[in-house]
């Protein structure tokens, strides 16, 4: 294929992702579509003639000089509408690795480069701005889907007591083993937003690499907080790759101990609620509140807002009002500075759920790891990251580590999918009592493959 010219390259490219689109969407021990009269089919197992060019006439029957033109149209319209979800994926990916490296270098370049040190006021703007977002994605594209509107969740049927008591950060006062037991979404929402104010403070403290790399870690205490509470099972290769990431996230911060600690504490934080946060989300959407996830944001960002009045008065009103950053004649930068970030924010949050829809949560993964890798490589060049030989190896150490997590996991999603397909089909054999009469239970043997 690199040989020939680009046209070439390009149908076969098409052809070999169709194939596998093809192949994978094939039942075992299904063939080929069964030779009709005066039609040509496909040899070998394939069970669609599609983007094929080997076919062969019915024994007896002339070969029609149509044919080859016939199948070139046929497998040209396949050949497109096949690629048109590879295609959609691919823009999905894509979009959402564009945003969060922007996202990333927004809030370093705000809060280090131009000094804007409000970090609780930032958050509060985004949360007004993801509030007011979301809920107009809801009322454009949710209000006529009756699965969502029927939730008790939805605006115009949830109540002020469900609000209260799942909503909103009030039941902090009640201790913190009382909010993360019975009050999961103010768990989520402190959560939430102790991540990101963390992880923007990590960013002005120290470089953007230093940040992502020990926020990086997450994933090991995602999985730490699921064999706590038994719902992951450790192995062999779970246990290498906490190790091994483990390594790579010590060497990546070596030598950062005595003039960054302040900013490892913060992304370590950051790493922890990050985990929290994921944890209780996951417990939210499987549970028994199963919302729909623009819902959940629209939720979260609200009550976020509530949330950060407190602190925010606490912290930084009276500084932020006696500051450069809201005089007459810089307020309105400051506040397209805060908007832009607010846009951002938003459609990273939007990418990561139509990244999920349209493909997998595995596309995610891998997708977060080559943002981490962009950003790494990115930060190096334009800012004052200026790695050593063991951090550099700390790095690849890291991104192996997450990428065979992520790979450790996949193939425990797919395990599970597959016990539970196979115990549901034995189910359903074993409630077949009565066998009609002249069948051949013998014939039935892809049920226990």
């Amino acid at each position: 294929l690199l040989q020939c010219g680009p046209d070439a390259f390009r149908r076969g490219i098409g052809l070999l992702l169709l194939s596998i689109l093809v192949s994978s969407s094939a039942p075992d021990g299904v063939s080929g579509g069964g030779a009709m009269k005066n039609r040509p089919v496909l040899s070998g197992r394939s069970s669609s003639a599609l983007g094929s060019t080997a076919t062969q006439a019915a024994p007896g029957s002339p070969a029609s000089p149509r044919a080859p033109a016939v199948d070139r149209v046929r497998s040209s319209a396949a050949l497109a509408h096949a690629m048109r979800p590879v295609w959609k994926m691919a823009v999905a990916v894509l979009f959402y690795i564009t945003v969060g490296v922007l996202i990333t270098f927004y809030n370093k370049m705000v809060l280090s480069y131009r000094g804007f040190k409000f970090e609780i006021t930032m958050i509060f703007v985004h949360s007004i701005s993801n509030c007011l977002l979301s809920a107009a994605y809801c009322y454009a594209f949710l209000r006529k889907s009756s699965l969502v509107t029927s939730s008790r969740f939805w605006p115009g049927r949830i109540t002020w007591s469900i609000y209260y008591r799942q909503l909103l950060p009030l039941g902090a006062l009640l201790g913190y083993r009382c909010l993360f037991a019975s009050r999961p979404y103010m768990a989520l929402t402190i959560g939430a937003r102790f991540d990101i104010t963390l992880t923007n403070l990590a960013f002005r403290l120290s470089s953007v690499a230093l940040t992502e790399v020990v926020k990086s870690g997450v994933p090991l205490l995602v999985l730490a907080a699921g064999v706590a509470m038994h719902q992951e099972t450790l192995s062999r290769r779970k246990v290498a790759v906490i190790l091994l990431l483990s390594l790579g996230i010590v060497l990546t911060t070596f030598g950062e101990f005595r003039l960054r600690f302040t900013a490892i504490v913060a992304a370590a934080g950051a790493a922890v609620c990050g985990a929290a946060k994921l944890v209780l989300l996951q417990m939210l959407m499987k549970g028994r509140d199963h919302i729909h996830p623009t819902l959940s944001l629209m939720y979260m960002t609200s009550s976020a807002v509530i949330s950060l009045l407190i602190p925010l008065f606490w912290f930084e009103w009276s500084e932020l009002v006696h500051s450069s950053w809201v005089s007459s004649d810089v307020i309105l930068s400051t506040l397209s500075m805060l908007l832009i970030g607010s846009g951002l924010a938003f459609l990273l949050n939007m990418s990561e759920l139509i990244v999920v829809q349209w493909s997998s949560a595995l596309s995610l993964c891998v997708a977060g790891v080559f943002k981490l890798i962009i950003v790494i490589i990115v930060s190096s060049a334009l800012f004052d990251f200026r790695p050593s030989i063991v951090n550099v190896f700390g790095c690849v150490l890291s991104l192996v580590g997450i990428a065979g997590y992520n790979w450790v996991r996949y193939h425990d999603a797919r395990r599970a999918a597959h016990y539970e397909k196979l115990n549901l089909e034995l189910t359903e054999f074993d409630m077949d009592d009565v066998t009609p009469a002249g069948s051949d239970i013998g014939d039935d043997d892809n049920v226990f493959k």
